[in-house]
């Protein structure tokens, strides 16, 4: 149990669990490549090699890549040039010139290649690709979180926007964002969320609030959007102002300053009339 939770975890999933993550992300791994040359295949005349014969040097394999005529005349031997590939792979396969191969494929005398065969590389490892799905996903997020504020303070019945995930609040479900609107709610809010963070979230009811749906077609499909509204809440404060540090000022003169700093410190809290989405 715990190794399936790992793999659920971007921190330390592997293979294709990590693969998982990259599809979330539309960040594919770095495949790897074959190995590729050129040889010279020496043997009987006009013998034909055909393509996909197998030929080794030392424990790695390649395979032609189309026939081969040994139709050609130097020294007293007939030759035809081949292309190769590596049949794995990888790095591994990458092999300096001048190096002896050989097949089973009968009428084949001698194989050798006159030029390196290269290209062959191995595919992104666990901990490149993790740390590169990682950056991408700090950027999405910052993207996303940019998009989604700019896209919904440029609608004219908003005031102000926050978002909260895990992220920027830890105390926030994990795999949830909370976008909080100081403004009315109306279609435009909806649309500009579906816009910007895909038509595949899912908005969910949050049982301190008081939760209302909404149905909004796209295209041929219907989406079904769930808000939240939270209420206004009534704060009264009086302030009264019992001593001062010098006895004969009066308590009026600091009366309003009072209250002006607490309905600061209110307004900034960014909490009133908010529909929590």
């Amino acid at each position: 149990m715990l190794e399936f939770n790992n793999q659920m975890n971007l921190n330390t999933a592997t293979g294709i669990y990590l693969d998982f993550f990259g599809t979330l992300l539309r960040t594919p791994r770095e495949a790897g490549a074959y190995a590729t040359g050129q040889v010279k295949i020496i043997g009987e005349k006009n013998r034909v090699i055909p393509a996909q014969t197998i030929i080794k040097y030392a424990e790695k394999e390649y395979r032609l890549l189309s026939n081969v005529a040994l139709d050609k005349l130097d020294n007293n031997e007939y030759y035809g040039i081949g292309f190769i590939q590596a049949l794995e792979i990888g790095e591994e396969s990458n092999i300096t010139s001048d190096v002896t191969f050989t097949t089973e494929y009968e009428g084949v005398a001698k194989i050798t290649n006159d030029a390196d065969v290269t290209g062959g590389a191995n595919n992104e490892s666990d901990s490149l690709y993790r740390e590169r799905l990682k950056r991408k996903e700090t950027v999405e997020q910052t993207a996303t979180h940019a998009a989604l504020y700019n896209g919904l303070m440029a609608l004219e019945n908003i005031k102000n926007v926050l978002i909260l995930d895990p992220e920027t609040e830890p105390a926030t479900e994990a795999g949830t964002v909370k976008i909080f609107l100081e403004g009315t709610p109306d279609d435009k809010i909806f649309e500009t969320i579906l816009d910007l963070k895909a038509d595949g979230i899912l908005t969910l009811a949050d049982s301190n609030a008081q939760t209302f749906e909404k149905k909004i077609k796209r295209g041929v499909f219907e989406r079904k959007i769930i808000y939240n509204i939270i209420k206004y809440s009534t704060l009264l404060i009086k302030v009264e102002v019992l001593e001062t540090k010098n006895l004969d000022e009066k308590d009026s003169r600091w009366t309003k300053q009072i209250q002006q700093e607490i309905l600061n410190y209110i307004n900034n809290l960014k909490q009133e009339n908010l529909l929590v989405i």
